[in-house]
């Protein structure tokens, strides 16, 4: 294991851990947010994100999150060649498009 896959993973854990945190503290102060998740985990994907509506959990979440995407990043630039990387965000790229160009299609 190399030092930048350690780093990825030191700061996707330590994201983790503040992220959680407030997830936790949303799921407190708003008691139909685990009856949500059970019965359709994305109600709107890919606009489903969930309103943090109590200040604390926005905060520790606001702070968790980006930690988490850059050892996320960090991680995966550190793992996977830059050449197959470049290939899977395009083949996930060209994917979400035609999803979209189909369900627009369908729509009209």
């Amino acid at each position: 294991m190399s030092n930048f896959q350690l780093a990825g993973i030191v700061l996707f854990l330590v994201g983790l851990v503040p992220f959680t945190i407030g997830s936790l503290i949303h799921v407190a102060h708003e008691p139909k947010a685990w009856e949500l998740r059970i019965i359709n985990p994305w109600p709107s994907w890919p606009y489903g994100w969930v309103k943090l509506t109590h200040p604390r959990a926005r905060w520790w979440c606001g702070i968790g999150f980006p930690i988490c995407l850059a050892g996320f990043i960090v991680l995966l630039v550190a793992t996977i060649p830059l050449v197959d990387l470049a290939l899977y965000v395009a083949l996930f790229v060209a994917f979400f498009c035609l999803q979209r160009v189909i369900a627009r299609r369908r729509r009209h």
